[in-house]
C-alpha cells in the first residue's frame, strides 16, 4: 500500500490535523475552495493507489553496494572544500567564515556530487533493508556525513524521508507492530532534528545579521504562538515542527482566498513546475521566488501548487497535477520488475509528500536520482533481452 498516492493522501490528513491545533494567529483551517481540492486530489489519488498496489512491480535486489563509488564521491566533496577553503558545519559551530548559503563551490559539478550522494544513499539503505547487512549500515551512515558536513538540512531530509518510505515498503509495515513503533521514533527523531538544525541555522544567521530586528525577536513571537500552545507547556521545538508543517498550506490557501495571481503562458508555467533547478538557473530567465500573498513574509514556503496558481490560477495547478501523474507513470512502467522498482517509488512518495512544502522535483538532489533509477532500469530490462 505504501505508494505516492497513498502518502500523498495520508501527509494531507495530518497537516490538517495540526492546522486543527490552532498553536498560532497566523495559520488556520483552509477555505472551502481550497478543502474541496484537497477532497478531489485525496480521491483521485485513493483510486490510483489501489491500481499501483494492485500491480504486481517488485523485483529484489541482493548486489553489494560499490564502496569504491562511494570513496570517490567522498574525494570529490574532499575536492569541493579544498576549492570553497571552509565547511558549513564548521563555521556554524565556530561562528566563522561565510554564511552557508554563501560558501563558493565548485559549479556545475557540486550539485552532481550531492545528486549522485543521495542516490547512494537510497541504494545503499534499500540493500541494507534486504541483506540486514551491517557493513550496507555503516557504508550507509558514511554517506550520511558529507550533508551534514554542508549543512544540508533539505537534502538530508529528503533522503532521510525517502530511506523511512523504502523501510516500510519492504518491510509491510502495516502487518508488523515493532516496525510501526520503529517508523514512529524514526519520524519523531527527523522532525526534531529538522527543528534542531532550523534552530542551529538560524542562530548563525542571527549572529551573521545582527542589525536584522526579525531576526532577534524569539520564534514563539515571530509565529504568534497564543494560548492553545502555552497552557500544553510544550518546548518551542515541537512549535517549529508546527509551523514548518502547516505554513506552506496557509500561504496557498492565503493566495486563493485574497485571489493573488498573475496570467501567463502554461508552458512557462509548466517548465518551472518540472524543469530540473540546474537546466533553469542556466537557459532560462531569472527568476524571484514569490512573496506576494504569503501569510507571514517570514515563513515564504509555499506548496509545489502555489506557483502554478499563480501564473495560471487552479487551471494551471490541475494541468501541473496531470503533468506530474503522467510523469510518474512513465517512468513506473520503466522501472516495474526491476530492482530499482522499490526505490524510485519510495523518492517519489518523497516528492508527493514534500509537494505540501515545496516543489522538491525540480532539485537536482531528486530530479538526478530518479533519472539515474530510470535508466538503470532500462538498462536491465535492454540486457535481459539482448540475452535472450
Amino acid at each position: 500500500m505504501i505508494n505516492p498516492f497513498f502518502m500523498s493522501v495520508l501527509c494531507s490528513i495530518i497537516i490538517l490535523l495540526f492546522l486543527s491545533l490552532g498553536w498560532t494567529d497566523l495559520f488556520f483551517l483552509p477555505d472551502s475552495s481550497v478543502f474541496i481540492f484537497l477532497g478531489l486530489m485525496a480521491f483521485i489519488n485513493i483510486i490510483l493507489s489501489t491500481g499501483v498496489y494492485l500491480t504486481k512491480s517488485r523485483k529484489v535486489d541482493v548486489a553489494e553496494s560499490k564502496l569504491k563509488l562511494g570513496f570517490i564521491l567522498l574525494l570529490l566533496y574532499l575536492i569541493n572544500f579544498l576549492f570553497s577553503g571552509e565547511v558549513a558545519l564548521i563555521n556554524v559551530i565556530t561562528n566563522t567564515g561565510s554564511y552557508y548559503k554563501d560558501i563558493r563551490n565548485i559549479p556545475t559539478l557540486f550539485p552532481l556530487i550531492v545528486s549522485l550522494n543521495v542516490y547512494l544513499i537510497i541504494r545503499t539503505f534499500y540493500r541494507y533493508c534486504v541483506k540486514s547487512s551491517g557493513k550496507e549500515l555503516a557504508y550507509f551512515i558514511l554517506l550520511l556525513i558529507p550533508l551534514l558536513l554542508i549543512m544540508g538540512r533539505g537534502i538530508l531530509v529528503i533522503a532521510l524521508l525517502t530511506c523511512l518510505i523504502l523501510y516500510l515498503r519492504i518491510k509491510d509495515v502495516f502487518s508488523n507492530r515493532k516496525t510501526v513503533i520503529y517508523s514512529v521514533i524514526f519520524i519523531i527523531t527527523i522532525g526534531f532534528g529538522f527543528s534542531m538544525l532550523g534552530q542551529v541555522r538560524s542562530a548563525s544567521n542571527e549572529v551573521l545579521n545582527e542589525g536584522n530586528a526579525q531576526l532577534t525577536r524569539s520564534f514563539t513571537e515571530l509565529s504568534k504562538a497564543n494560548e492553545s500552545f502555552f497552557e500544553l507547556g510544550l518546548p518551542e521545538s515541537l512549535l517549529w515542527v508546527y509551523v514548518y508543517a502547516v505554513s506552506p498550506l496557509s500561504n496557498f490557501n492565503n493566495a486563493v482566498v485574497t485571489e493573488y495571481k498573475n496570467e501567463s503562458c502554461e508552458l512557462i508555467t509548466l517548465s518551472r513546475s518540472f524543469l530540473p533547478e540546474s537546466v533553469q538557473k542556466n537557459f532560462m530567465p531569472a527568476f524571484e521566488s514569490l512573496r506576494d500573498g504569503l501569510v507571514s513574509p517570514i515563513f515564504n514556503v509555499s506548496t509545489m501548487f502555489l506557483l502554478p496558481y499563480y501564473y495560471c490560477g487552479w487551471y494551471g495547478v490541475f494541468c501541473m497535477l496531470l503533468v506530474l501523474y503522467l510523469m510518474f507513470f512513465m517512468g513506473f512502467f520503466v522501472v516495474r520488475n526491476t530492482p530499482y522498482c522499490d526505490t524510485y517509488m519510495s523518492l517519489m512518495s518523497t516528492v508527493f509528500i514534500l509537494g505540501f512544502f515545496s516543489n522538491v522535483l525540480i532539485l537536482d538532489v531528486v530530479f538526478i536520482p530518479i533519472a539515474l533509477m530510470i535508466c538503470r532500469a532500462c538498462m536491465k530490462k535492454l540486457n535481459v533481452v539482448i540475452r535472450r
